[in-house]
């Protein structure tokens, strides 16, 4: 009989965040990219809007995600990370903003 453990470690942040926190003249249709920090997260929650609290938009295996609608001139938006694995959420988080300025 084998018998696997798996890890109740939580994954690392995301790493390598794209746009950079603070960014301007963020293009209306952007893919945020963030890269895996490492501990094998098996899917990333998305959160993403227009106040600190952004709202949970999606979860998802990728390191992209791009905005379904373009985004408003003169308005900030935030972004956040959390990889996550089967077992349990990474507390600690990416988080980011970003403003997309008429351009």
């Amino acid at each position: 009989m084998q018998v696997v453990f798996q890890s109740l470690t939580p994954p690392n942040c995301a790493i390598s965040q794209i746009p950079a926190d603070g960014a301007i003249d963020v293009a209306k249709n952007p893919t945020l990219t963030w890269a895996d920090g490492g501990g094998g997260p098996t899917s990333y929650d998305v959160y993403f809007g227009t106040s600190a609290g952004a709202p949970l938009v999606g979860n998802q295996a990728g390191t992209s995600y791009t905005p379904p609608t373009l985004l408003v001139a003169n308005t900030q938006y935030f972004w956040k990370i959390v990889p996550k694995m089967l077992m349990e959420p990474q507390l600690v988080v990416l988080n980011n903003h970003l403003q997309q300025e008429l351009i």
